[in-house]
């Protein structure tokens, strides 16, 4: 017994118990299989769980964007209507002063359209029409820029018949008014490169979004509202020196 160093001894009974893994491989391998099984069955249930996470989010993120396009429709909406206001306001104001405030011409410029490149121009009947520009002389696509003091709006003289766009007593947009009136109001957003321009008087007061027609070459005045400008055509503003050359650096 002292040779075991107190171990105990061998026997057939614990040998066996000992050795039941060597001698048993068929259930031990079922065992770590059905562990197995029940480690993907739980993973499975969890990317279940995950799924219906992530659905759920993304049809909150739906909602949310449809809530959102919708709000930035709605102060889209609320800027144009206060910019209606504030303009009648301004005719009001400019109506009950004693001295009215002239427009003074603050620059030349050009109107071109962004999608094909053509220039807004004026032919000698009035109509206006998408056209080239050559740079020099071709004064039927230049227009003098006038404002008032403190005006939002302004008034687009051609070059060269010394008429005011604007829409004539039919509507129609036309190049024909001797006098920068209500009819001929314009507004222009000075801060974007490339901007719908209004016509102010059209549509009873309410405005009409200046539309090109690239395919016949024609330009009208359309509707207001915030569809009529998402579908409106964009205009890029060029300011040009009195010699007919584009300042470049604009």
């Amino acid at each position: 017994t002292s040779s075991n160093n107190g171990r105990i001894p061998l026997t057939p009974h614990n040998s066996l118990s000992s050795t039941s893994f060597a001698t048993n491989p068929t259930s031990a391998a079922e065992a770590r299989l059905n562990s197995q099984d029940e480690h993907l069955d739980a993973i499975s249930q969890n990317l279940s769980e995950l799924q219906g996470i992530g659905e759920a989010l993304n049809t909150t993120f739906q909602e949310q964007n449809t809530l959102l396009d919708s709000l930035h429709d709605k102060s889209d909406n609320l800027t144009e209507q206060t910019k209606t206001v504030r303009r009648k306001a301004e005719r009001i104001t400019n109506r009950a002063k004693w001295i009215k405030v002239r427009p003074e011409l603050t620059r030349w410029i050009t109107i071109r359209h962004v999608r094909s490149g053509l220039y807004l121009c004026v032919g000698g009947d009035g109509n206006v029409r998408l056209g080239g520009f050559s740079g020099h002389d071709n004064h039927a696509a230049v227009f003098g820029r006038w404002q008032r003091k403190e005006s939002s709006v302004v008034g687009l003289q051609n070059k060269q018949s010394v008429r005011y766009l604007g829409q004539s007593m039919l509507g129609y947009l036309s190049c024909s008014s001797s006098k920068y009136g209500r009819a001929e109001e314009w507004e222009i957003n000075d801060e974007d490169r490339d901007t719908a321009i209004m016509c102010v008087g059209a549509n009873w007061g309410n405005g009409g979004w200046l539309e090109a027609n690239t395919a016949k070459g024609t330009v009208s005045i359309g509707g207001y509202g915030i569809e009529a400008k998402n579908n409106a055509a964009l205009w890029r503003i060029t300011e040009i020196d009195y010699d007919g050359e584009e300042d470049t650096t604009s």
